[in-house]
């Protein structure tokens, strides 16, 4: 067995090495760490190559798990497609969006964020997407408590106009409460009309009664044309999407992370100047105003977090989550003429009323109103860096906006000065704005490379 020793004139002397050497001493002492590393390899080879084998296969496993993870659909979401596109060409769903994603193919359904329950969420770049998937026997584990059917496939044949019309009436009065729904059907059935022929077919209407058993879409549908909730985009059966918006949050301080051990106030880093603030927080009371004129009824949002508005590259205020907006006819079937032994028993969400002792059950009316809750997002948002001669008169405005107790008090004086309340705020911040030039919130244009 030949032995390779190093070169004299590069063995060590006093931490030292001769770098005259000629390089083929160099050439000598590079092969033979190369043979000694090569000697290693093969002694562990020898000795311990099923460990070897094991680690390796170890990492090549947690590998492929990994792709897998990032790679996996969630939704099943080329069988629901596929579902769904066999139902358009039976005629039993319809919607402008149908011939894009099943015949010219035009429309492909992003990744699949997420599925709670039956509801599937696809998020594009600017847009999102909402797909129920319907149990194969027409029947619905939830249907929103109304003795009405819930898939109309099983009708086919027996149901007239007059029957859906029916069927609608009884569905929105039971959301609303009694109120007249005659422009509201016309608007739906304006949307559902795909075929723009004057008249609904089984799909047509077979696809707008599943839209509306989704209750973001109801909403959605209800508050079309309000500036803070999106637009819908375009619909299939129980598949429609709507515009995403640009950033999805106002701010959120419950996402901690390393910075926050030192400094506490973090989440306003990234916060947009303070004038763009003082638009999205205009359209913040815009939404609050609009939740009470709507269709003539009262609406709550019983869930009013910064995470729960977002604004557009044009910093204007969006509503990014519906669920937890109800009518207050929705809301006394929750809650008014419920048991209660205390305030807490009494509650939808964030929305709190109070607790009849002598009856023991609960009222339906509000002990904090929707504007409430705004104001503390608005004073989180805009307080803390608002010019000197404006932060006097605008905490003022905001502490009376916080002690407001509830706005469906039959006394009108109390309701005219939560509107008179509402306006001044309104017209303050307004007032900051009014005068800024035109084009002052677009976005700067990129510069062009020279050519």
């Amino acid at each position: 067995m030949r032995i390779l020793l190093r070169p004299g004139c590069l063995r060590r002397t006093s931490w030292r090495l001769n770098i005259g050497c000629r390089l083929s001493d160099w050439c000598q002492r590079i092969s033979y760490y190369l043979s000694k590393l090569l000697a290693a390899v093969v002694w562990v080879c020898e000795r311990d190559l099923w460990k070897l084998l094991v680690g390796f296969a170890f990492l090549v496993f947690v590998f492929l798990l990994g792709v897998w993870f990032v790679l996996k659909d969630p939704c099943e979401t080329a069988t629901a497609t596929q579902q769904l596109c066999e139902d358009f060409e039976r005629g039993y769903v319809s919607g402008m969006l149908c011939y894009d994603l099943c015949v010219s193919k035009t429309f492909i359904l992003p990744k699949c964020i997420s599925k709670s329950g039956d509801i599937m969420t696809f998020h594009s770049k600017k847009s999102i997407a909402k797909f129920r998937v319907l149990p194969p026997d027409g029947t619905a584990v939830e249907n929103d408590n109304f003795d009405l059917p819930f898939h109309l496939r099983p009708l086919e044949g027996q149901l007239t106009n007059d029957d859906f019309h029916h069927l609608l009436e009884r569905f929105i009065t039971a959301k609303l409460g009694p109120i007249d729904v005659t422009g509201l059907i016309e608007r739906l059935y304006n949307f559902a009309d795909a075929s723009h022929d004057g008249k609904l077919n089984l799909g047509e209407a077979s696809s707008i009664w599943e839209l509306i058993h989704i209750h973001e879409f109801f909403i959605l549908f209800l508050f079309q044309g309000d500036a803070t909730f999106p637009v819908i985009n375009a619909t299939c059966g129980s598949l429609y999407t709507y515009d995403k918006a640009f950033t999805p949050a106002l701010y959120d301080k419950m996402n901690k992370g390393f910075l926050d051990r030192i400094f506490s106030n973090t989440y306003r880093w990234s916060l947009p100047k303070w004038d763009k603030r003082v638009n999205i927080a205009v359209g913040l009371l815009e939404n609050v105003a609009s939740l009470s004129e709507r269709v003539n009824v009262q609406f709550h949002m019983c869930n009013v977090e910064s995470t729960n508005f977002g604004y557009t590259d044009r910093f204007e205020a969006r509503l990014t989550y519906f669920d937890d907006i109800v009518s207050q006819n929705h809301f006394d079937l929750e809650v008014k003429g419920h048991p209660c032994s205390r305030d807490g028993d009494c509650f939808h969400g964030d929305c709190m009323t109070e607790c009849d002792t002598t009856s023991g059950t609960c009222t339906g009316v509000l002990k904090q109103p929707t504007l409430v809750h705004m104001c503390k997002i608005v004073e989180e948002y805009l307080v803390f860096d608002a010019p000197k001669e404006v932060k006097t008169a605008l905490k003022v405005l905001l502490s009376q906006c916080l002690a407001l107790t509830n706005s469906q008090d039959k006394d009108p004086a109390h309701i005219v000065r939560y509107n008179l309340l509402l306006d001044e705020l309104s017209k303050f911040l307004w007032d900051q704005i009014k005068s800024k030039p035109v084009n002052w919130l677009d976005l700067p244009k990129k510069k062009s490379r020279p050519s």
